[in-house]
C-alpha cells in the first residue's frame, strides 16, 4: 500500500504505520476538498496520534479532521495543503493514488491471526442486534480447518495485529454446487471507510473462479434501516426470504408444558413421539434422514436459488459426528404414525460454550398428517428433554419464514417473541 506508506512519513509515534493505512481507507471516492479542513474530533483515531493537529507533518503537509458527514466518510484524514494556490485547493494527500485495501486470505491455522480475525467477525456480526447468536469461536476455526462436505475460504483486511473487517466464502460442490453463501462484517469503526466494499469483491472474485453464479448472504436486520441491509442493496442483492427471528425466555413452567401436550389428539389417534439428544439412534437413522429429506422438500424457500438437500444415512451420521466435535448437544422428538412411518420431528441444539442460549432448528409435520396439533405437542416434548437435560439454558431462539402462518402463529402461543428480522438476500442466479 505505497499511498499509506507515505501517509506514515508524515505521522509520528509508534502507532503511525497503522494510523496511517486507517486513514488511508478513508480517503476512498474524495479527490479532493472543497474547501479548508475543520478540525473534529474522531473517537476512534484521535488519540492514536502522537500530534493530532497540524504539528503533525512538516510545511507544507497538515493533518486536519474533516467532519463526520464529510462526503460520507467522517474521522480522520490527512490532507496537503499547497500555498501557492487557493484555500478551495486543499487535496488529499495520496488521494491521487487512489486507496487500496489489502484483503487477505486467513490462514485459521495460525492462533493469533485467526483470534484477530474472530473478533471482528464477532463484532460486526453481533452489532446493533437485540439477543445475537453468533458461531463461538471455537465452531468457526472447526468449520475452517476440518474438512466437510461444504469448502470454506476465510478473508481479512489487517493492519498490524488488528483485524478491520472479516469474510468467508462457502460452497458445496455436489448439491448446490452453483450456490455460494458469503459472510462479510466488519465492526462499527471501521465501516463506511470501503472495507465492507473490498471483502465482498475478493468474495465475488474466488466464487467466479469455483464457477459459482449465485451468492446468497443473511442480514439480521433489527429495523428496516439497518446497515447490512443498505449494504446488501447497494451490492446488488435482493431480499428473496424474510425470516422472524423469535426469542422465548426458558424455564417453561411445567403445567404450560403440560397444556401444550394437551391441546393435541395425536396419542389418541395412534401417533408417538421418540425423544433423545446426542447423535441419533442407529435405529433411527433412516427415519430421521428420510423425514428431513421430505421437510427439505416441504420448507418454504422464497424466490431463493436453491434446490432441496437431499441426506443420506452416512452423511446423516457424519453430520451428527461434527456437531459433537463442534461442542453441540442436539435434542431431538421425531414423530410416528400408527403405522411406524416418520412423519416429523422437532430439534434443538446447545453448544457447550454458550449454554444459556438453545437454538431451535426445525419443526416440520408431514402435510397429510397435519391438523392435530402436532407441532405443539412435538415442541412441548422436546423442550421438557431440553430442560430436564440442561437448566441452564436462558433462551430459545427460532426463525421462521414469515409466509409460514402456522408456525409463527405457534410460536406466538409459546410465548416467541420477535426480536429481529432474517433477510435471505440474493445476487446472480443460474442461466
Amino acid at each position: 500500500m505505497p499511498g499509506a506508506q507515505h501517509l506514515a512519513r508524515h505521522l509520528h509515534g509508534p502507532d503511525a504505520p497503522q494510523v496511517a493505512v486507517l486513514l488511508h481507507t478513508r480517503l476512498r471516492g474524495l479527490p479532493r476538498l472543497p474547501r479548508p479542513p475543520q478540525i473534529s474530533d474522531d473517537p476512534h483515531l484521535f488519540p492514536r496520534l502522537a500530534h493530532p493537529f497540524h504539528e503533525a507533518s512538516p510545511p507544507p503537509h497538515s493533518t486536519a479532521w474533516t467532519p463526520p458527514d464529510h462526503g460520507g466518510l467522517g474521522g480522520g484524514v490527512l490532507v496537503e495543503h499547497h500555498p501557492s494556490k487557493t484555500e478551495e485547493l486543499w487535496t488529499l494527500e495520496c488521494g491521487s493514488m487512489g486507496a487500496v485495501i489489502n484483503v487477505e486470505a486467513l490462514d485459521a491455522h495460525d492462533p493469533a491471526l485467526f483470534h484477530a480475525w474472530y473478533a471482528a467477525y464477532h463484532e460486526g456480526d453481533a452489532a446493533g442486534r437485540h439477543a445475537p447468536v453468533v458461531f463461538p469461536e471455537s465452531v468457526m476455526l472447526d468449520q475452517l480447518t476440518q474438512e466437510s462436505r461444504a469448502v470454506r475460504r476465510a478473508f481479512g483486511v489487517f493492519v498490524g495485529s488488528e483485524c478491520l473487517g472479516a469474510a468467508v466464502l462457502e460452497w458445496e460442490t455436489e448439491q448446490n454446487a452453483h450456490l455460494g453463501n458469503i459472510e462479510v462484517y466488519v465492526p462499527p469503526r471501521h465501516r463506511r471507510s470501503g472495507i465492507g466494499t473490498a471483502l465482498l469483491e475478493r468474495l465475488s472474485q474466488e466464487a467466479d473462479g469455483a464457477g459459482l453464479t449465485t451468492l446468497i448472504a443473511e442480514v439480521n436486520a433489527v429495523t428496516p434501516e439497518a446497515a447490512g441491509l443498505h449494504f446488501a442493496r447497494r451490492a446488488g442483492f435482493s431480499t428473496v426470504l424474510t425470516e422472524d427471528h423469535q426469542v422465548l425466555d426458558l424455564q417453561v413452567p411445567e403445567e404450560r408444558l403440560a397444556q401444550w401436550r394437551s391441546v393435541s389428539d395425536a396419542p389418541a389417534l395412534g401417533y408417538a413421539a421418540h425423544s433423545w439428544h446426542g447423535a441419533t439412534p442407529p435405529d433411527r437413522l433412516g427415519q430421521m434422514a428420510a423425514v428431513q429429506n421430505a421437510m427439505n422438500a416441504d420448507v418454504p424457500t422464497g424466490d431463493m436459488d436453491v434446490d432441496p438437500q437431499n441426506l443420506t444415512v452416512e452423511e446423516l451420521v457424519a453430520q451428527d459426528g461434527r456437531l459433537a466435535r463442534r461442542g453441540y448437544v442436539t435434542f431431538v422428538t421425531l414423530l410416528t404414525a400408527p403405522d411406524g412411518e416418520p412423519v416429523g420431528f422437532t430439534r434443538i441444539y446447545i453448544q457447550t460454550s454458550d449454554p444459556d442460549h438453545a437454538l431451535q432448528d426445525d419443526t416440520w409435520v408431514h402435510v397429510e398428517h397435519r391438523g392435530h396439533r402436532m407441532g405443539a405437542w412435538l415442541k412441548a416434548e422436546n423442550l421438557a428433554l431440553v430442560q430436564a437435560a440442561a437448566p441452564e439454558a436462558r433462551f430459545l431462539h427460532t426463525s421462521n419464514a414469515q409466509s409460514n402462518d402456522a408456525i409463527l402463529s405457534l410460536n406466538k402461543r409459546f410465548g416467541f417473541r420477535r426480536t429481529e428480522v432474517l433477510h435471505e438476500v440474493q445476487r446472480g442466479g443460474r442461466t
